[in-house]
């Protein structure tokens, strides 16, 4: 999956996420490798930008309080949407950067190994080798390019919705008054605010897609060295071992997410789900088209991720789980029976594995019909329990 081409496409974005100073990450030209930063005021950068999370998410629920409990705000559907949904995504973006920050370490050591290990894969022999590389390549570009076009064009998007509305109710700026103010100063705020909109919503953008890109090409990369060597006709020691290879790649793999990232994901989805849908149901002729447009782009966006990511989360532990069943067959070894003995007890000490999320240890095709019942289920209550379109 790892060719020049994609360490070349990989380092665009590392570099540039580095100059941020929030990141943690470098790209290392000599070895095209993913390191550790050696900025000296990453540290503080990074305990400064998490505190600006905490007085974001303060300002917008308090707001958000102030206008429920006044019988005549004027705030519009939209705005009140925001206020009710941002601070659900800031804590998001925040449990992603702090995640970043925190298993920085192993992030690195993980990237190492799947590079590494990824030059093993190459030498399997198998049905289609050269067709299975030039595909698993493509692949890896597609996600990786998916990630980096996302955030440029999400980035572009909020951008441009704050500078068409800045006094929307869920910025800052909304607060400021020109009145009484020198025309010099009012054009120096609304710069400083536009700056730092603009700098904040780059960076929470760029780490809530870097993470997604890191967990789609993560688990890809799992589900294609899977079928690798399920598809290898080397000797079933060298299934075995590159079994086992792929084994502790997951389990550093989930070490890589603290506890609380991919729960509180699953759960501001739901969330967006409910809260779009409602919105389009029961607004929609109160809304604006470009409203309607943004609130419908929100609804795929919350639907379409997790149920991507539980599919292939439990598409991990599904061919694990079959993998390790024909690995126990033997079907076709040729050895000696004091061979077989040794082959047969390391095939019974190999186990199926998959990803973590929160405390269930690996994910099954279950959890996604979980989810969308749980979903539909909360969805349908909150269309009956408010039925008026007024």
């Amino acid at each position: 999956m790892f060719s020049k081409e994609i360490f070349e496409i990989v380092s665009r974005p590392i570099k540039f996420l580095e100059w941020t100073k929030v990141f943690p990450f470098s790209w290392d030209e000599k070895r095209n490798n993913l390191i550790l930063t050696a900025s000296r005021v990453y540290s503080f950068c990074s305990y400064v930008y998490f505190v600006h999370y905490a007085l974001l998410i303060w300002y917008l629920l308090d707001k958000l309080g102030q206008e429920l409990r006044n019988e005549s705000s004027v705030l519009h559907v939209m705005e009140i949407f925001w206020l009710a949904f941002l601070p659900g995504g800031y804590y998001l973006c925040s449990d992603a950067l702090v995640g970043l920050f925190l298993k920085r370490g192993k992030m690195v050591t993980f990237f190492r190994w799947i590079t590494q290990f990824d030059k093993v894969l190459l030498h399997i022999q198998g049905p289609h080798y050269l067709n299975r590389k030039w595909f698993h390549e493509r692949l890896a570009m597609l996600i990786i390019q998916a990630g980096i076009w996302s955030t440029i064009t999400a980035d572009i998007l909020w951008i441009l919705v704050y500078t068409l509305k800045p006094r929307s109710a869920q910025y800052p700026y909304s607060d400021w008054s020109n009145e009484g103010k020198p025309c010099i100063l009012n054009v120096i705020a609304f710069l400083a605010f536009w700056a730092f909109e603009f700098f904040t919503k780059t960076v929470n953008i760029s780490a809530y897609f870097f993470s997604h890109t890191w967990f789609l090409l993560s688990i890809t990369y799992l589900i294609v060295g899977m079928g690798t060597v399920s598809k290898s006709t080397d000797s079933l020691r060298h299934k075995l071992s590159n079994y086992r290879g792929l084994y502790l790649i997951n389990v550093l793999y989930n070490e890589c997410y603290h506890a609380t990232l991919l729960p509180c994901r699953y759960l501001l989805n739901a969330f967006g789900i409910i809260s779009s849908g409602f919105i389009l149901t029961r607004f929609q002729a109160k809304i604006s088209f470009p409203d309607q447009v943004l609130c419908l782009t929100t609804f795929v966006a919350m639907l379409a991720a997790p149920l991507v990511y539980l599919h292939i989360s439990g598409m991990v532990l599904a061919k694990s789980i079959a993998l390790c069943g024909k690995l126990g067959r033997f079907s076709g070894e040729r050895c000696t029976r004091k061979e077989m003995q040794v082959l047969r007890r390391d095939a019974r000490s190999i186990q199926p594995f998959g990803i973590r999320v929160g405390s269930i240890k690996s994910t099954s095709y279950a959890a996604l019909s979980a989810f969308l019942i749980q979903t539909t289920s909360l969805f349908t209550t909150v269309l009956v329990t408010f039925p008026q379109k007024g």
